[in-house]
């Protein structure tokens, strides 16, 4: 994961931060089908993290347009980027008691083949 947020590359950094944002909610509980879209993604991801869904929708729709549109924009779309995954991953933190952060935290669902995000960065 620190991998991708200090990509040098905006693209690669944006897609990244898209696929962190969807391990995050992968561990959090979400089963992510192989077809869904980013923005069914983050529809189906707002009530793990309710109090930040236009964030969530705004990073589909970051990683959406670099992997398939113009590129140009990528530099600074980045930065937006990285705080709009920040903001996500603290939402769906606060939304949980102590021992449900920890075993979100800890989950291993993101790393496995049957359960893991579709999501390639």
């Amino acid at each position: 994961r620190r991998r991708r947020r200090r990509d040098p590359d905006p693209v690669r950094r944006i897609q990244g931060l898209w696929a962190n944002a969807t391990d995050s909610l992968v561990d959090a509980g979400l089963t992510i089908g192989s077809s869904w879209t980013d923005d069914r993604i983050a529809a189906a991801g707002a009530p793990l993290a309710p109090s930040v869904p236009h964030e969530m929708r705004r990073l589909a729709a970051m990683a959406t347009q670099v992997t398939f549109g113009p590129t140009q924009q990528a530099v600074t779309l980045a930065d937006d980027a990285l705080l709009t995954s920040d903001a996500v991953d603290q939402a769906i933190r606060s939304e949980r008691s102590w021992w449900q952060r920890m075993t979100w935290r800890l989950s291993l669902r993101s790393f496995r083949s049957a359960t893991r995000s579709p999501v390639i960065a």
